[in-house]
């Protein structure tokens, strides 16, 4: 990416609402997907802090309106469970809802793949949230932020437990990265 391109894309981050604005703090939101295969992928959205609640209600909203307690695109593309009453164009709309959100609010998506062996999953869960975090760094650096980070990882995953150690860790020794 070219300096100019950064800097747009750093103007358009802060001009967001038509206004002036400073990110000060930022949430990285985290989901796991792949624990019983041959690859675990963690993946995830950056958003501002300061507009995830106003994300969260629209969020609802759609989930209302399209009557889902939740949104998967795995299953809402191969209907089953509670997209069961949804027909195809129903479909669609509200996977174009949904992806229309995520890109009005979040500033930055994050994917990241390791090879899966199911004896240690925990460990390999480990490994992708590490991926992850370098992701968020890596898009801290190239847009010069220096603000606040929270990270939030999918509860009830195996292998939370052990990010959650890494982390504590990094509070005691920020080098240890």
């Amino acid at each position: 990416m070219s300096a100019s391109c950064d800097l747009a894309w750093i103007a358009s981050s802060l001009l967001r609402g038509g206004g002036w604005g400073c990110i000060l703090s930022v949430e990285a939101h985290f989901d796991e997907s792949g624990t019983d295969a041959s690859e675990l992928t963690v993946a995830g959205y950056l958003f501002e802090a300061s507009r995830i609640d106003r994300f969260c209600e629209l969020w609802n909203d759609a989930l209302d309106e399209f009557k889902l307690p939740y949104f998967h695109m795995v299953e809402c593309a191969h209907p089953h469970g509670v997209f069961d009453h949804l027909d195809k164009n129903e479909r669609i709309r509200c996977q174009m809802r949904f992806m229309r959100l995520i890109r009005r609010f979040s500033i930055n998506g994050i994917v990241c793949n390791v090879e899966n062996i199911p004896n240690n999953s925990k460990q390999h869960y480990l490994e992708a949230a590490q991926k992850a975090v370098r992701q968020v760094a890596d898009w801290a650096d190239a847009t010069a932020f220096a603000g606040r980070i929270a990270y939030f990882f999918e509860s009830g995953v195996d292998g939370r437990g052990l990010v959650e150690d890494w982390f504590h860790g990094l509070d005691k020794d920020p080098s240890s990265k």
